[in-house]
């Protein structure tokens, strides 16, 4: 057999599709087998509202990155009209992970119709979010079934409802993840999910990448680096957000006040009996 000139990575499944992208495009190895992950096209009509100038420059930040990375803005900020505009230059298919039901419907699912108008349902799958075959009817997307969604250009997921199918998943080809509250990836099951899903393309939002057991750094490592931020002030100064508020409550109710202090007694003691219950095991 000849000798073949070039080098052979491994990497988990999901993570395939980056390390090509990064490969390519920011070390600019020639990289063979390429067509592996390709993912089919989705044609949207245009956006119904403007970004806004900083939101622009977000999303062309992480276009100039190679595709991948993180958008840190806080709350308020417009981080979904974001993500849509990214899908609308990207017209790939696309899943968008979760970790709440209510980011999944009154957030992404919303704001999608909202941006891309009625005719976007049929293109929409929805994994998890606790839908019933009632809700789903008066949401007029198709059925509960997992092949029948996962299917479909733009799957809205929980990252917990995709657990048990993470072979299943594994076998989609996606051309966009857009992963809503990235700094919740981290966590050893959803790293699962991440890890999963084969898409060359990444995009992690959030209004913070801290996170108490010091596992931040694992999102660049999911996601890509942060590659655009801008903070409350700055947001403020545009005109964008108004200046936060800050009041301190004072109780003078006495009554209300013991039974604040005997609350915090109860809960002390209970912290106490399963830190003891801990020790014994």
């Amino acid at each position: 057999m000849d000798s073949v000139d070039g080098k052979v990575v491994w990497s988990y499944a999901g993570f395939a599709p980056i390390l090509v992208r990064y490969l390519q495009n920011r070390l600019g190895y020639v990289i063979n087998g390429k067509e592996l992950f390709k993912s089919g096209e989705m044609m949207l009509g245009n956006m119904k509202h403007e970004l806004w100038d900083f939101q622009k420059d977000a999303v062309q930040e992480w276009i100039d990155s190679g595709c991948y990375g993180i958008i840190k803005a806080p709350t308020g900020a417009g981080k979904t009209q974001n993500g849509c505009a990214i899908i609308k230059r990207m017209e790939t298919r696309t899943i968008i992970c979760v970790h709440t039901a209510d980011l999944l419907i009154g957030v992404w699912f919303n704001r999608l119709i909202e941006q891309f108008g009625e005719g976007i349902r049929n293109k929409i799958g929805i994994i998890g979010g606790g839908l019933t075959k009632r809700d789903r009817k008066i949401m007029r997307v198709c059925g509960d079934g997992f092949e029948e969604n996962i299917g479909k250009d733009i799957v809205i997921a929980t990252s917990q409802s995709l657990l048990n199918r993470l072979s299943d998943l594994g076998r989609q080809r996606f051309g966009l993840l857009v992963y809503d509250e990235i700094h919740h990836a981290p966590a050893e099951q959803f790293k699962k999910v991440v890890n999963a899903i084969r898409a060359p393309a990444r995009v992690g939002l959030s209004a913070t990448l801290l996170r108490g057991d010091g596992m931040s750094p694992m999102m660049q490592g999911l996601i890509g680096d942060v590659v655009y931020r801008i903070g409350i002030r700055e947001l403020v100064k545009k005109g964008i957000l108004v200046e936060p508020i800050f009041s301190t409550i004072i109780i003078d109710d006495e009554e209300c006040k013991s039974k604040i202090g005997k609350s915090q007694i109860r809960r002390g003691m209970n912290d106490m009996e399963r830190a003891n219950r801990a020790k014994q095991i």
